[in-house]
């Protein structure tokens, strides 16, 4: 008792079956089973990751795939605004770009590419005379011709300018009479038959109409005079033809138009038929800059005023035409001129002076 109460103190364990049986009482008694069970959990574990992985993969790829579709639709339309930014359409493009020529053209003489668009307001200073002694007239008249022009096609241009006068009439023994108002309107077509390619030469057909639009101005006396009167008060059919040749820096217009009035107008007066020409030679230094050299002449048939001819009525006069004409930025240009008198063949007592022409022309 006392040798086992000491192994007890000590802290011995007291004795017990064999160790065998023990570890055989411990472990199971087929080992393999646990190899299979936790083989069983790793495949369903696999299973289970390869799922999610498979899963999350799929996820992570229909991601990738939109990602890359909104990359590519940004992509598209990015170089799409690109593309249309930097090659704009004829519609927008600069009128030189449009017809291929950088030559500087003055309303009417344009070369033709379709959709061209141009806008001008061209105003103009002159004097006349007309009569002898105390029955001569002298005539002051500022007007601003109002004008647009399109081409709906690359051969087919049509054209309208409306004036707006002012206009002073003063006899040696009696006071001026101003008035102001309207004039007659015009609108033109031109068929372009040969249309220069890079250079070269143009020709076309005008065909138009010259409206009495101008009403009739009136004091407390009546209906002014017809010298003092904006309009002719009769149609006006007209028609002829337009030449260009272009070779940079050089350039040749001319034109030629025919006006048949029609009818009495103002004042029981029935003007006579007119033909209109001019040629001119323009120099272009510069793409912003041109020089321009003409010659212009009017041909008047005798006016008859209640039947009987108008004795200061009729006639030639020719006009040497310097001008200059100036582009400060794309689609406008700028023009100044002169129209000065060097052949007076009026018929009766008429002389001219001195035309003063600026004009302003912006194509859209």
């Amino acid at each position: 008792m006392r040798r086992r109460s000491r192994a007890v103190i000590r802290g011995n364990r007291p004795p017990g079956p064999p160790l065998s049986t023990r570890r055989s009482e411990t472990l199971p008694a087929r080992p393999w089973r646990i190899c299979e069970t936790a083989c069983a959990s790793s495949a369903e574990l696999c299973a289970v990751a390869s799922a999610r992985g498979m899963q999350r993969f799929a996820a992570e790829m229909r991601t990738s795939r939109a990602r890359d579709r909104r990359r590519a639709t940004a992509c598209a339309v990015v170089a799409a605004l690109l593309v249309a930014g930097a090659a704009p359409s004829k519609a927008q493009a600069c009128a030189a770009c449009g017809c291929g020529d950088p030559t500087l053209t003055s309303m009417g003489a344009e070369q033709p590419f379709a959709t061209r668009v141009r806008l001008s307001a061209e105003l103009t200073h002159r004097t006349q005379a007309i009569g002898a002694d105390l029955a001569r007239l002298r005539i002051e008249e500022w007007r601003l011709d109002l004008g647009t022009a399109w081409f709906p096609t690359d051969w087919l241009g049509i054209s309208a300018s409306l004036p707006v006068l002012w206009r002073s009439a003063a006899w040696p023994a009696a006071s001026a009479v101003a008035s102001w108002g309207l004039g007659d309107a015009e609108i033109r077509t031109r068929a372009v038959m040969v249309r220069p390619n890079l250079g070269g030469h143009m020709f076309a057909l005008v065909l138009g109409l010259r409206a009495p639009t101008a009403p009739t101005l009136r004091d407390q006396y009546g209906a002014l005079r017809a010298e003092s009167q904006p309009g002719t008060g009769s149609f006006a059919p007209m028609a002829g033809a337009q030449y260009g040749w272009y070779r940079d820096p050089w350039s040749v217009a001319a034109s030629s138009i025919v006006f048949v009035p029609i009818g009495h107008g103002t004042g029981g007066i029935a003007p006579g038929p007119s033909l209109r020409t001019g040629v001119a030679v323009q120099w272009q230094p510069d793409v912003r800059l041109a020089l321009r050299l003409g010659i212009d002449t009017r041909l008047d048939g005798i006016a008859r005023e209640r039947g009987r001819p108008d004795e200061d009525s009729g006639g030639f006069i020719a006009f040497l035409s310097p001008d200059v004409l100036l582009s400060p930025v794309d689609d406008l240009l700028v023009s100044v001129g002169l129209r000065i008198p060097v052949v007076n063949a009026l018929r009766g007592h008429q002389s001219e002076g001195v035309y003063v022409t600026t004009a302003l022309t912006v194509d859209l």
